[in-house]
C-alpha cells in the first residue's frame, strides 16, 4: 500500500462512506494490509479480519484474537464477506490472478471495495515524482531511458517498470474494467476522481485516462460466476 495512504478506517470511509456499517460483524480481508493499521481498525467492528500481505507483520496484531495475519493463501475459499484493496492494484504483477483469488475467497454474496491510483496514464502514473516533476514521462520517454535515469537514484537494478520496488503493472482504467469483466465481477458502483477537482477532462474519451487521480469500485460476483467460484 503506497505510503500507508489509506491507513485508517476513518480515511477509507471518506471514499466508501458506508463501509464501517457494512463490515460490522462480518468477515473481512484487508488485502495488501502493509503495517496493518487499517486491519486494527477493522478488528474493532468486524467479526474476523484477515490481514494479508506479501510481507506479513503478525507481530503488529498481538492481543487481537479476531485478526489472522499471513500470506493471501491463509484465507479459506468462500469465507469472506468483503475484500478491501486500497492503493495496491496498480502494483500487482499479475492482477488477473489476484482478481481470480478474490473470486475464490468471496462468499457468493460477497463484495470487493477496490480503490487505486494514480492509474498508468495519470501525469505521474510512473510513480517517479522523486525523480522528476515532468508529467507523463512514461508516455513520451522510452522505458530504457527512464530506467537508466532512475538507476542513478535507485540501486534495485530494475530495467522495466514491472521490476521497480513494489512493481508497476501499467494499470489503466480500461485495462482494469476489462479484467473485471474477464474474471466474473460486476461493477456495482464506480467513480473516477479527477486531478485537483477539475472534472471536465473526464468527459472526453481518453481524457478520463489522462486526468483521473484515483479510481474507486464496489464489486460483486456476476450471478453465473457465483456457483462456479
Amino acid at each position: 500500500m503506497d505510503s500507508e495512504f489509506h491507513s485508517s478506517l476513518r480515511s477509507v470511509s471518506t471514499i466508501f462512506p458506508k463501509i464501517q456499517e457494512e463490515v460490522s460483524g462480518k468477515d473481512v480481508v484487508d488485502y495488501g494490509c502493509g503495517r496493518g493499521i487499517l486491519s486494527l481498525d477493522l478488528s474493532e467492528v468486524a467479526r474476523l479480519v484477515y490481514a494479508v500481505d506479501i510481507r506479513p507483520h503478525p507481530e503488529a496484531f498481538s492481543g487481537r484474537p479476531n485478526i489472522i495475519s499471513g500470506y493471501p493463501e491463509i484465507v479459506p475459499p468462500r469465507s469472506a464477506d468483503f475484500v478491501l484493496s486500497l492503493n495496491a492494484f496498480e502494483h500487482y504483477s499479475d492482477p488477473k490472478k489476484i482478481l481470480l483469488h478474490w473470486r475464490r475467497i468471496l462468499k457468493p454474496t460477497g463484495r470487493v471495495y477496490l480503490s487505486f491510483g494514480p492509474p498508468w496514464y495519470h501525469p505521474y502514473g510512473a510513480h517517479l515524482e522523486y525523480l522528476t516533476r515532468l508529467p507523463w514521462i512514461q508516455l513520451w520517454c522510452p522505458e530504457p531511458l527512464v530506467m537508466a535515469w532512475r538507476s542513478r537514484h535507485r540501486t534495485d537494478g530494475a530495467k522495466r517498470y514491472q521490476e521497480v520496488e513494489g512493481g508497476l503493472n501499467q494499470m489503466s482504467l480500461r485495462k482494469c474494467d476489462k479484467l473485471l469483466i474477464e474474471t466474473g465481477f460486476r461493477i456495482t458502483s464506480s467513480r473516477t476522481v479527477p486531478i485537483r477537482g477539475f472534472a471536465w477532462p473526464l468527459r472526453f474519451g481518453f481524457g478520463r485516462e489522462l486526468w483521473t487521480a484515483r479510481a474507486d469500485y464496489i464489486l460483486s460476483l456476476e450471478a453465473d460466476w457465483r456457483q462456479a467460484s
